[in-house]
């Protein structure tokens, strides 16, 4: 890997795991059993064998967007593994992608609507190029 790639890559790498710890986190905050407890903390980032309810919208998306996140990393990194090893990463759509993914979490939590779309949109298209560049 280059080293002009590492950055946006180690920068995928870290919104990846805050976006993962994000559901966790929320559904501490925002979450309530059937019986109207709040789950611990240790439940909330456990198994979830006893799994909370999200009681409210914003922990709803936060789950959603994580599996959005989950699902672009998926189409995204074998690509971004292909220019790696070939070194000839589009180093621009690279950031693209991390740029596109780090606004999309916070307009699909906060309901922003426009920009949530030309987020996915803009992630997708990197996604894309990245694929074409790598074939």
């Amino acid at each position: 890997m280059t080293p002009e790639l590492s950055i946006p890559v180690g920068a995928l790498i870290l919104l990846t795991f805050v976006q993962t710890m994000l559901p966790a986190t929320v559904r501490w905050f925002f979450s309530n059993y059937a019986d109207g407890t709040k789950p611990t903390l240790f439940e909330a980032m456990g198994p979830r064998d006893r799994a909370p309810h999200m009681t409210s919208r914003f922990g709803q998306r936060a789950e959603r967007a994580m599996a959005n996140q989950i699902e672009a990393l998926a189409m995204f990194a074998p690509a971004l593994a292909l220019v790696a090893a070939m070194q000839s990463a589009p180093l621009w759509a690279v950031w693209l992608f991390v740029g596109a993914r780090t606004i999309y979490v916070p307009a699909y939590l906060f309901g922003i609507f426009g920009l949530r779309s030309a987020a996915w949109t803009a992630g997708l298209v990197a996604t894309v190029l990245t694929w074409a560049a790598a074939l």
